[in-house]
């Protein structure tokens, strides 16, 4: 059985790509950022996401990207570290130049990696076998947009590859009374000749198997072309002729709408993400959004689908574009994937929102994430960032719209480029984002007077052993950490994605 389905169709949501099923294996055309996440079957007994065995991860054997664009890569780093995690050997990306050059940058920042990645780069304009199964054969196309001499239209000049899959022909149904009629018995030669091949007689003549059944329904084919930029499309003289063309005219009746205001004023905090290591049905990955000022917030990490999480929170597309305008500072934790993967689409969709030359936003981050930043600008999108590199007790002080703000970066007991920081702002008061860490001194000296600490709780009291082991803090050890420096309110954030729900509290936790 093989058949194709829709994994993606929004830029904002899961942009447009596509899974083919053929031969007990998945094939994937492009990996936009949720691509992970909401690559489900439209079946709603069996809505999961595909790290459910009954979507077949390690089923996944051939990832085909269209370009190198956000909309078709930025899925592709997690979704490459979910094949990993569930223990598959191999995997095969096709897709324009320079794609190779950025999975060897990105994944050598990986540590452990154990899957065999391989990549092949499409180029040439004729057309290339890439993948041959058993029933399907899939070949590329590298193309360039080309102008037309005829006409005053500029098109957007970009690396495509368009992808050909050709299924084979479906043999033609087999006449039994008619091979009975020739001489053939019933058994291994009526398969053989169901199958398309010869058989040879008693009498030493041979039977082709076009004798014995109709002709052959020749294959389904499917061309995948990535065009999605609206300008180009309407540019287009063939598609704007089409629109030209005098049609039905169609008038929905208005209905009664209702205004609501959602506003609220003053500062706000809001939890984008508390799930670690991948993102699931309930939980997203890490990412928090204090927001000062309607036009000013700061973002404390950004895990893959955090775009995702902050369109849920607005009621309409242009309160969704003010805040990723809004945000002026990221601030990235440390280098483990679930914290920074949704920063590189924060920042594309702020390059593409922006009307003016407003001041470029601030990254605060280590090394390694500087080393995605700088990739991902060259070869992928062009971004509008400053950055700040990750260095023990910094203090400094940003403007921020009329007032300022003052961070203050510290170490804590995680991976080697792991940090905290504490701001402090007249509106929102004084805020300690953990990151993810073991409970230690130095968060709880940078932790005192504060207003909120948000610590991670990323195991319940009984794993407690597992905290110790990858260095993360249970629920207890979080609510201990807040109890004796008398701070107002201790979140806790960040919980193992498998879980659904938040575990009860022990008893004697709420007394402290």
């Amino acid at each position: 059985m093989s058949y194709v389905q829709t994994i993606g169709w929004d830029d904002y949501f899961v942009p447009p790509s596509l899974q083919l099923f053929s031969d007990g294996c998945y094939f994937i055309f492009n990996c936009g950022e949720n691509s992970q996440r909401l690559s489900i079957c439209i079946n709603k007994f069996i809505y999961r996401f595909r790290l459910s065995n009954k979507l077949g991860l390690a089923k996944i054997r051939y990832i085909f990207l269209t370009n190198l664009s956000a909309h078709s890569f930025n899925g592709l780093p997690s979704f490459i570290l979910s094949l990993d995690g569930c223990n598959t050997s191999h995997v095969t990306i096709f897709g324009p130049t320079p794609i190779k050059k950025v999975l060897d940058e990105l994944l050598n920042t990986f540590h452990e990696l154990k899957i065999e990645v391989t990549v092949h780069e499409i180029e040439g304009t004729e057309k290339l076998q890439l993948v041959k199964s058993h029933s399907v054969t899939i070949s590329g196309l590298f193309y360039h947009s080309k102008s037309n001499s005829n006409f005053t239209v500029h098109p957007i000049h970009a690396n495509n590859v368009g992808y050909l899959v050709e299924f084979d022909d479906v043999p033609g149904i087999f006449n039994p009374e008619l091979a009975k009629e020739y001489g053939v018995l019933k058994g291994p030669d009526f398969g053989r000749l169901k199958r398309g091949f010869d058989v040879t007689l008693p009498d030493g003549s041979v039977l082709k198997s076009n004798q014995v059944c109709e002709d052959p329904t020749p294959g389904n084919q499917i061309l995948i072309l990535d065009h999605k930029e609206d300008l180009s499309l309407m540019a287009h003289v063939d598609y704007s002729d089409c629109l030209s063309k005098e049609l039905d005219e169609i008038q929905s009746d208005p209905s009664d709408t209702i205004e609501l205001d959602f506003s609220l004023e003053g500062p706000k905090l809001t939890f984008l993400g508390t799930g670690c290591s991948v993102p699931s049905v309930y939980r997203n990955v890490s990412a928090i959004l204090v927001q000062v000022y309607e036009n000013h917030s700061i973002l404390l990490d950004s895990g893959e689908g955090t775009v995702l999480q902050i369109l849920y929170t607005c009621t309409d597309f242009d309160e969704f574009v003010r805040k990723i305008l809004s945000i002026k500072i990221v601030f990235i934790s440390h280098s483990h994937a679930d914290h920074h993967l949704g920063l590189y689409y924060i920042l594309a969709l702020q390059k593409k929102f922006k009307k003016d030359r407003s001041e470029s936003t601030l990254v605060i981050c280590s090394d390694v994430v500087l080393t995605w930043l700088e990739t991902y600008n060259d070869n992928i999108c062009k971004l509008d960032y400053k950055f700040m590199i990750l260095t023990e007790d910094t203090e400094t002080v940003i403007p921020l719209d009329k007032s300022q703000i003052r961070l203050v970066l510290f170490k804590v007991d995680h991976i080697f480029d792991s940090f905290g920081i504490r701001l402090s702002h007249e509106e929102v008061g004084s805020i300690v984002y953990s990151g993810d860490t073991r409970p230690c001194e130095n968060l709880m000296a940078h932790s005192e007077n504060a207003d909120i600490l948000i610590h991670e709780a990323t195991f319940t009291d009984d794993y407690s052993e597992n905290a110790i082991k990858t260095l993360h803090t249970t629920i207890s050890e979080a609510v201990d950490i807040g109890w004796p420096l008398r701070i107002n309110v201790t979140f806790r954030r960040q919980v193992r994605c498998p879980e659904p729900v938040c575990h009860t509290l022990q008893p004697e936790i709420p007394n402290r």
